[in-house]
């Protein structure tokens, strides 16, 4: 099991001189990942790992005037492998857009994205060494004769390089899902198939699809077909056969919408589905479980853990072989005029990780957008749109493993194992906006808490919970963390420590 030495806390968006030496389980911080200086932008980002750890990064891009597909390699300590690469091979104007990246157990990957070189939009892709060397050309996947638009592609790919697109297709007249299958050299399995098996003619659009170690696989996506936006999906045997139906997901009795769903899946089969749901009159984000039979684990459940009523938008999960996963959003709980990146760990049983961190602040030069994440069992990846340098949109990624909680975390500040549970008071106080709190843990042989976890919670006089700052089993320690009350209003708070029996509460005044 991953154990957190550090707690993620979300705080102003700076860093003192211990939390930068704290700074637990950065691999390689923020770094750029198009290799031009100029202006253009670059746009949606999509990653893929091997399994020694090396990834691909692709993007959609113009540096040349319109709108291209670029890829960069890159090992698995961050360090480029050769420059960023042009992937489509028209000589047009056309825009490609959107673009998706797997890769198999080998290095292997294939590209796809939509294509405009046509006069209308279709989707192709196109395959490549582990080396980033090209496997035949541009290869267009709906095989339609019409002017029928085709686009919002995904892909998956297992681990012998067999892979399937799935797709939104408007040849019906209506807005339906299909999917094409290939095998490993590229080599159509089939036609084009559908997969809505709705009579009407209501939209299904934004898919998503992953694939398991024998080749079956699953495919998600919103679905209007009971006059409201849900999320349902579709089982398939590695042949291209369905098993059962086209199945509901969002558990609400409503009519609110639910969209832009994602999935993950571990190395037997069972999976994760993920997505933005209105049921609460604000957009949260929810995920499911299921079984690798596709029997759903619990309710839905709600990720994001702010206490307001701010937008959560546009969730990526992935999840490692032994099921734990990850779920990044944007966020807008903070209330800049750009989003923040947020994300939450999980243990494969569902539980949380620790609490929602922050993987990328809106500072007050970059906006940041479009958030992707790949983990496999060691380290976690980020990739997103920022605008930090001023010249546009650009691609940024960074790599963790699973023990960083965030851009922002709580510190142990002292070696010295403590004899006993202390909560001193919060300092400064009065405060405004920020203050620090420190508290000690003992050993458990002192303290008798083995396997309890270790809460911090801010209450207002009511007793009403503003916010959890730790829930985590800590060893031994001297901790701090900083508090920030950005968007609460003067009065008293009351923060309180518990860990086992142990149960201690100190007042604090906020002043603005």
């Amino acid at each position: 099991m991953k154990q957190n030495i550090l707690l993620f806390v979300f705080l102003v968006f700076c860093f003192s001189f211990t939390q930068i030496l704290n700074a637990q389980g950065i691999i390689k911080d923020d770094f750029l990942v198009n290799d031009d200086t100029g202006i253009e932008n670059q746009f949606v980002p999509a990653i893929a790992m091997d399994p020694a750890g090396n990834f691909v990064v692709v993007w959609q891009d113009f540096r040349d005037g319109d709108s291209n597909i670029y890829f960069q390699r890159f090992n698995n300590a961050g360090t480029a492998l050769g420059v960023n690469t042009k992937v489509n091979d028209d000589t047009q104007n056309a825009a490609q857009e959107y673009p998706k990246v797997v890769m198999d157990a080998a290095g292997d990957f294939v590209i796809m994205w939509d294509d405009n070189r046509s006069g209308n939009s279709d989707v192709y892709y196109q395959r490549y060494t582990s080396t980033g060397g090209t496997l035949g050309v541009n290869t267009k996947v709906n095989d339609d004769t019409g002017d029928a638009i085709q686009w919002d592609a995904s892909i998956s790919m297992d681990a012998a390089g067999y892979f399937v697109i799935v797709w939104i297709d408007e040849r019906n007249g209506n807005r339906d899902i299909y999917f094409q299958r290939y095998t490993s050299t590229g080599g159509a399995l089939g036609v084009n198939t559908l997969v809505n098996d709705d009579a009407s003619t209501a939209d299904q659009i934004a898919p998503s699809i992953l694939i398991d170690v024998t080749g079956n696989f699953v495919i998600v996506w919103h679905d209007f077909r009971n006059d409201d936006w849900d999320i349902y999906y579709q089982r398939y045997t590695s042949t291209g056969g369905p098993l059962g139906i086209n199945t509901k997901v969002n558990d609400d009795a409503g009519t609110n919408f639910q969209l832009y769903p994602t999935i993950s899946m571990d190395a037997v089969g069972n999976f994760v589905i993920v997505w933005q749901d209105f049921r609460n009159a604000n957009y949260d984000i929810y995920f499911q479980r299921y079984t690798s039979t596709g029997g759903a684990l619990g309710s839905n459940i709600k990720v994001n853990d702010d206490v307001g009523t701010m937008h959560q938008k546009i969730p990526e999960i992935s999840m490692d072989t032994v099921g734990d996963f990850v779920i990044v959003w944007l966020d807008d709980r903070y209330g800049q005029t750009d989003h923040d990146i947020i994300g939450q760990r999980y243990f494969s049983n569902g539980n949380p990780n620790g609490g929602n961190y922050l993987i990328v602040a809106n500072g007050p030069n970059n906006g940041v957008g479009s958030p992707v994440v790949f983990a496999d069992n060691s380290n976690i990846i980020f990739s997103w749109e920022d605008n930090r340098r001023s010249q546009g949109r650009d691609i940024y990624a960074k790599i963790v493993n699973w023990n960083w909680n965030g851009a922002t975390d709580v510190d142990e500040i002292d070696e010295n194992i403590p004899e006993e549970f202390s909560l001193s008071q919060n300092y400064p106080n009065p405060f405004n906006p920020t203050t620090k709190i420190k508290f000690t843990i003992p050993s458990v042989t002192l303290s008798g808490i083995e396997g309890s976890p270790t809460t911090l919670k801010i209450n207002d006089v009511l007793g009403n919970e503003i916010i959890t700052l730790v829930n985590e089993e800590l060893s031994a320690g001297e901790y701090e963390i900083e508090f920030d009350a950005k968007g609460l209003t003067s009065g008293i708070y009351f923060y309180q420590l518990k860990a086992g029996n142990y149960l201690e509460t100190e007042k604090m005044i906020l002043l603005k």
